[in-house]
């Protein structure tokens, strides 16, 4: 219904993107981009291509924000919500952060949490 409203009814006319996945990485990452791609174009009628990339190269444009939609592996390093929460999703500027979200009440919130 969204994608409707959008203009975009079944998925039609919607811009096709590029899922970046590292070439390195498990094969449980094939996987899943294939059937994240595979899922996309059943429900939402939306085509993806998945581009596999050196880890160099996926990391420079991971932290210049030059992925418009990627895939990693990550594990903790030791069992804390902010090793996650912060290190993931708290915003930071370009060259250091994954991405561009930014929210400043989650981050308020995790830095109360600290």
């Amino acid at each position: 219904q969204l994608l409707a409203e959008a203009g975009y009814p079944g998925g039609r006319g919607f811009p096709r993107t590029d899922l970046w996945l590292r070439v390195a990485d498990t094969s449980i990452n094939k996987v899943a981009g294939e059937a994240l791609q595979a899922m996309l174009k059943e429900t939402l009628g939306i085509e993806i291509n998945i581009l596999y990339q050196q880890r160099k190269i996926y990391n420079d444009n991971l932290f210049q924000w030059q992925i418009p939609m990627g895939m990693l592996v990550f594990a903790y390093d030791y069992p804390d919500p902010s090793n996650m929460l912060g290190l993931l999703w708290r915003s930071q500027p370009k060259g250091y952060a994954r991405h561009d979200w930014n929210n400043t009440t989650f981050n308020d919130l995790l830095d109360r949490a600290n």
